[in-house]
């Protein structure tokens, strides 16, 4: 039972941070830079605190979810925002558009 419970955090986790990532993510772009690297930190302390908190009472369905919780939540962001940002834009070449374009 534990692997299922396991399994089910992280599908979990990482299907709900996405979704919202990506709404939020939408919503990033006719905001300031700032915005979409505070929604990062955010997503990246709160999965931080989960796993935490998993670790710390032995919840290994809690410590995977907030792992997927972290994935979903940057890649969710970056798939809302549509847009090149960070080092990517670099190596996406001259004609990516980044969050200022």
């Amino acid at each position: 039972m534990d692997i299922v419970l396991t399994i089910t955090g992280a599908i979990v986790g990482f299907g709900v941070s996405f979704w919202a990532g990506y709404r939020y993510g939408e919503r990033c772009r006719k905001l300031p830079e700032s915005r979409y690297w505070i929604a990062n930190t955010v997503g990246m302390l709160l999965g931080l605190v989960l796993a935490t908190l998993g670790s710390q009472f032995g919840l290994m369905w809690l410590w995977i979810g907030s792992l997927g919780i972290m994935a979903g939540s940057v890649s969710g962001l970056k798939y809302g925002l549509g847009k090149s940002v960070g080092i990517w834009r670099l190596i996406d070449g001259p004609g990516a558009k980044g969050p200022k374009d």
